[in-house]
């Protein structure tokens, strides 16, 4: 079964945006593949992310994820 919260993604604090949500989506798929947090991490933003991401907080939705 799937949850709600599967569907509709995070609470999240700021923009409303597919740059935001899937950002933070990305980063927790991100750290359930790396097995746990990282040390560090390198991110590079393509597309509309590359475009908007600083002025939609898309850097910070995925270290949040």
């Amino acid at each position: 079964m799937v949850s709600l919260f599967d569907i509709l993604g995070p609470t999240m604090v700021g923009p409303s945006s597919s740059h935001t949500a899937g950002a933070c989506r990305l980063g927790l798929i991100a750290r359930a593949v790396a097995g746990g947090t990282p040390d560090r991490v390198r991110i590079q933003l393509h597309g509309s992310f590359a475009a908007t991401g600083e002025g939609h907080g898309t850097h910070r939705a995925i270290v949040g994820g």
